[in-house]
């Protein structure tokens, strides 16, 4: 990797090569075609823009137009060159040319772990905190791309999510003296390579089509050739506070403006249109902006991160159709109760439930157990199984050895997911799926996909905003997949679906109770719903659209994202078969 150092502003640019490795899997495809309809809102800032750079090359200001350059010129300060590369021409530095690793878990070690969480679904913790020190060493020759001109940065952690932690990075300009920041975003590697690089494609593609606020990436790394090991990026910090923060203190007329602004947000992405499933990358070696760097390429979804899932050979598109979409997701789950690692982890968890007589098991096993894990810890990464393979007997106190050993020497979870009957009913399961998916004729599911971007989650703490509560910019745009109507929800988390109803009166002279309140605020979530449908309307939104699906669509989507449903399915699919006049 080369780094970048101060004099090579430049490359920021010119961009940097992206090339694959030979062995990823990752394939290049077809490029984007800019989107054949334009919002009406997108005309005028382009319209805007031309006419701001009439007037700056014009002398009808009074200003003066044409500087004469000094006898020796000042460089321009980082905080400077950045502002002139602003706008249209700004583009993210990417500091590795690394592609995407062909051992993806080898990345993962020692950084994530996987639990389930409530829901019984997985969920990603970091082993450790990232240490601050070596975030600043890891970052500060890039600095400078984000305007700080300051050598003695600050690094302080800001918010966590389920998959980043968040950071502000400061530093003391000495000849202004105030105070320049930018955001550090560490994203934990459940999808090493491809989550960073399609998170800052997308932003880019967004604010390169859309008026839509998005905070600038200034550089990232989507390697891990660093003392860390982490990826990261660098982007623009917006002086503001989250919707959220300020959103008792707005008065309804502000609450509105909003969520108009935000009709207009989702209707710009609708537009945003595309003939395949996939998550948008772009080629960073391309010397400016422009439309035919953003391809579509493999999704970047969470069905396809925990646990052993990325090792698993399974095409993740872009996809021709739906259908291929869902077949993938079926897949990823057959690989996972059909591997190993979870039958052995079952098998544990049994045993540390099961009553006091049979406790002495794994003990009668002990040789036999430890045998077997060296077998293990020798193929590592092997997803094989023997479908004949019974848990029961003797089997299961080699599994239990084998997995107290595996969890001592690879750091992997001890507990599972699924019970005995989950892993043997799930993969007959999913062939009934895959059985129905045939059945089921929609164009929605089997013809050419027609996709779009869809930002899954504008909500109340994705949305910057000032103190009057304007809105500043629309953050968080990790996982954001090019893909159908279908699968689309008919409204961002931010609406609040509740039915318009008068709260009962209130005495002006008491204070109002909570149950008041909510009764209040439930009509106002109302009324806004209301206008934000009405902006939709008017603008006539492709998004209008969104979750236009049948019944069997519906059921087909729930099954097919929770496998535990087999205990649930089987009047759904008898039904299905019966109208298809089916047999097997």
């Amino acid at each position: 990797m080369d780094v970048i150092g101060a004099k090579k502003l430049e490359e920021h640019v010119k961009g940097h090569k992206t090339k694959p490795s030979e062995d990823s899997g990752y394939q290049s495809t077809r490029k984007v075609t800019p989107p054949q309809e334009e919002n009406e809102a997108m005309k005028i800032v382009e319209e805007n823009a031309e006419e701001q750079e009439d007037s700056t090359s014009s002398s009808g200001s009074g200003k003066q137009s044409v500087a004469t350059p000094p006898s020796t010129p000042t460089p321009p300060s980082p905080a400077e060159a950045i502002r002139e590369l602003d706008s249209k021409q700004h583009r993210p530095v990417c500091v590795s040319d690394d592609g995407p690793p062909s051992d993806p878990l080898a990345r993962q070690k020692g950084i994530i772990t996987w639990a389930p969480d409530s829901a019984d679904q997985w969920t990603p913790f970091w082993v450790e905190d990232p240490d601050l020190e070596l975030i600043k060493e890891m970052i500060s020759p890039y600095v400078h791309l984000c305007g700080l001109s300051g050598s003695n940065i600050t690094v302080k952690f800001l918010a966590e999510g389920v998959w980043n932690k968040v950071y502000t990075v400061s530093c003391l300009d000495r000849v202004t003296g105030t105070e320049q920041q930018c955001i550090l975003r560490l994203p934990l590697p459940v999808d090493p390579w491809y989550k960073v690089q399609t998170e800052v494609a997308t932003m880019e593609y967004v604010r390169l089509r859309t008026s839509i606020p998005v905070p600038k990436v200034y550089a990232f790394d989507s390697s891990s050739n660093n003392k860390l090991r982490l990826e990261w990026i660098l982007m623009e910090k917006i002086s503001g506070k989250t919707y959220d923060e300020v959103d008792d203190s707005l008065d309804f007329a502000a609450h509105k403006r909003l969520h108009l602004t935000v009709a207009d947000w989702v209707d710009q992405l609708a537009r945003l249109t595309f003939d395949q499933i996939g998550s948008l990358y772009c080629r960073w070696d391309q010397p400016s902006p422009d439309y035919s760097d953003f391809h579509l390429g493999p999704v970047s979804y969470s069905a396809f991160f925990p646990d052993f899932r990325p090792q698993y050979k399974v095409f993740r598109g872009p996809f021709e159709t739906l259908a291929e979409f869902y077949r993938a997701i079926i897949r990823v789950n057959l690989l996972e109760v059909l591997d190993e690692h979870q039958k052995n982890r079952t098998l544990y968890w049994k045993s540390q439930h099961e009553s006091s007589e049979d406790e002495n098991k794994p003990k009668q096993a002990e040789a036999e157990g430890r045998e077997l894990s060296q077998q293990h810890s020798a193929n590592t990464g092997s997803n094989e199984i023997d479908h004949n393979d019974e848990l029961t007997g003797d089997n299961q106190c080699k599994g239990i050895e084998m997995v107290e050993s595996v969890h001592e020497e690879e750091d992997e979870p001890m507990v599972s997911l699924y019970s005995e009957e989950d892993l043997k009913e799930i993969p007959k399961f999913c062939a009934r799926l895959e059985d129905t998916i045939d059945l089921i004729k929609s164009k929605e599911l089997s013809g050419q996909a027609r996709t779009f971007l869809e930002h899954w989650d504008i909500s109340y703490e994705n949305i910057m905003v000032d103190d009057a509560g304007n809105p500043l910019a629309l953050i968080d745009w990790e996982q954001i997949v090019a893909g159908p109507f279908a699968l689309a929800t008919k409204y961002p988390p931010l609406i609040e679906e509740w039915e318009l109803i008068e709260p009962p009166a209130w005495p002006a002279d008491k204070p109002k109770t909570a149950t008041q309140r909510e009764w209040e605020r439930r009509k106002m979530c109302a009324l806004l719903r209301q206008a934000f449908d009405a902006r939709l309307e008017e603008l006539g939104s492709p998004s209008l659209r969104k979750g236009e699906r049948d019944e069997d669509m519906d059921n087909l989507w729930a099954h097919v994202m929770n496998l535990k449903n087999f205990r649930n399915e089987t009047d759904w699919i008898e039904e299905v078969r019966t109208r298809k006049q089916w047999r097997r």
